[in-house]
């Protein structure tokens, strides 16, 4: 009796471990197979700073984020400028999220990937705008997701850069995101 008691307790120790352990990857092996795709739109206004004209822009973006068999995660992101002026970066990641491809010399770019139980968030560059996050929430069997965009601003409230479109100083007067999608499609 007592063997069978150790033999149990031991077994529901490993398999406890065995849990905890793969937790951490169970995002990432609930989306093999599968990709993420997270859209949204964007009014905003910008000023250029010699002139002081303003000008209202809009901006369509969309993330992408495949998860291969191998543990890579292959991503793609695209911007379109006032349905005109599209920027695109692919890029590769291993399993961890870190970037294995060479850094993408676009002005937009995923730079990093972190992960924490049923949630990934994605480190993205805006040209020299300051720091943006995409995070996504994974729902049960991986087969839906919401998301949530973030945009930082530089240490004094603003965000001055040198426009990707026209190489002009700007900055940046509002921003507005509107309809944010998130969606998990099979491969």
């Amino acid at each position: 009796m007592r063997g069978w008691r150790e033999c149990f307790f031991v077994a529901a120790t490993l398999a406890c471990l065995a849990v905890a352990s793969a937790s951490p990857a169970d995002v990432r092996q609930a989306l093999v197979g599968k990709t993420v795709v997270v859209s949204w739109s964007e009014s905003n206004r910008e000023m250029d700073i010699s002139s002081g004209n303003e000008t209202p822009y809009t901006v369509q973006t969309e993330a992408r984020f495949v998860f291969g068999a191998d543990g890579q995660i292959a991503t793609r992101y695209d911007r379109t400028i006032n349905d005109r002026r599209p920027f695109s970066t692919a890029q590769t990641f291993d399993a961890n999220g870190m970037l294995l491809t060479e850094p993408a010399s676009a002005p937009y770019k995923i730079v990093k990937i972190e992960f924490q139980d049923r949630n990934f968030a994605a480190s993205l560059v805006w040209g020299n705008h300051g720091a943006q996050q995409i995070k996504v929430a994974v729902g049960p069997a991986a087969s839906a997701c919401t998301g949530e965009f973030l945009q930082g601003t530089d240490r004094t409230g603003g965000t001055d850069y040198v426009s990707p479109v026209d190489g002009k100083k700007k900055r940046s007067i509002s921003r507005q995101v509107s309809g944010l999608r998130c969606q998990i499609v099979n491969d």
